[in-house]
């Protein structure tokens, strides 16, 4: 019998500390995707509230690595686009934003007891997390357009798309555009950033919306052109530059302001992003056997380099890496190891 319910979200709230939790509004929390909580919370005194189950699996738009690479005899290979693995996820003003790949939509929950608020339908797969700012809810789709809606409602405000023919095509059993938004909206300032990318032999647009009206008119928003350009996965920001995943080579910067090229990063490729507070970029995994690269965003130089790890978050005094079948707790002051879990039968 085929499994029916893939995606099972579980609040949980603490026994001794009922009150409210911070909001995380978008894909790793914040713009620069540094995915780290303020709250302290005691797993011993957690307790389930609701559950809510997805009636069908994420449809991911790429399919796994390759088992191995043959010439370099190297088993193992990472995955370079592998955003869309699970559903995303925000969480503002008492309710959760929850996107599917697989129909199509923004599902709203209520925080409290997890019931049905309202869904909004795209006419493709949502593959990147909400971002929730000024009660409205931004996300991209493969169907060629970001859009904006109503967080209370789900009623729209806009969509967008770039003024291009937007033929559809198959791509991974479903019909998409020729330009579909797999970058999800970054929203800073009132301003929403978002990419239109697939094919690289075709232009690619990077485009800075007002958030408000979702037109490329006001102060600070633009459209530009792209060549030779493969942007999917969330972008994140540093304080002058988007950064943007391409797939197989490293992440691409652009001026926030402007949105002209600021340079390519060195390293591999990958979709995992971060931007700590010295505004270095962390990114990986890198091809074949894995590591996450650290960039500085200004002359794009690498700083340093982790091997063996595909992802991580910098915490107040603890800086946490994460590789096939561990995650490892370093102090950022001293470099020491803190701790370190394994989890030797993940896939």
């Amino acid at each position: 019998m085929p499994r029916c319910f893939i995606l099972t979200l579980t609040a949980l709230v603490s026994l001794t500390h009922a009150s409210s939790a911070a909001d995380w509004p978008t894909f790793r929390q914040n713009a620069q995707r540094r995915a780290v909580a303020s709250e302290n919370i005691n797993p011993a005194k957690l307790a389930n509230t609701w559950t809510y189950q997805s009636d069908a699996p994420p449809q991911t738009a790429w399919a796994k690595p390759a088992k191995w690479d043959a010439y370099a005899r190297l088993p193992g290979l990472r995955s370079m686009r592998n955003y869309d693995a699970s559903p995303g996820l925000a969480i503002a003003n008492e309710k959760t934003y929850i996107a599917s790949s697989s129909n199509d939509s923004i599902t709203c929950l209520n925080l409290t007891n997890g019931k049905t608020l309202w869904q909004f339908f795209a006419s493709g797969p949502v593959r990147i997390s909400p971002t929730v700012a000024d009660n409205r809810v931004y996300f991209g789709s493969d169907d060629g357009h970001a859009y904006c809606i109503n967080a209370a409602t789900g009623k729209l405000i806009w969509k967008f798309k770039p003024a291009v023919s937007s033929p559809l095509i198959i791509h991974n059993g479903r019909l998409i555009s020729k330009w579909p938004c797999r970058t999800g909206v970054t929203v800073i300032k009132n301003i929403a950033y978002c990419a239109f990318s697939l094919l690289p032999w075709e232009k690619s647009y990077l485009c800075a919306l007002d958030a408000k009206t979702g037109k490329p008119t006001s102060p600070g928003c633009f459209i530009r052109e792209l060549n030779n350009a493969t942007i999917e996965g969330p972008m994140a920001t540093s304080n002058k530059h988007l950064i943007a995943a391409q797939g197989r080579i490293p992440p691409r910067l652009f001026n926030l302001t402007n949105g002209s090229d600021a340079g390519t990063l060195k390293g591999g490729g990958g979709s995992f992003i971060m931007v700590d507070e010295t505004q270095s970029v962390h990114h990986g995994p890198g091809n074949k056997t894995g590591w996450v690269t650290v960039s500085n965003s200004t002359t794009c130089k690498p700083i340093a380099t982790h091997k063996g790890y595909n992802a991580g978050l910098i915490g107040a005094t603890l800086e946490y890496r994460l590789s096939d079948h561990r995650v490892t707790a370093f102090n950022r002051n001293t470099k020491a190891l803190a701790w370190k879990t394994e989890f030797p039968n993940a896939q």
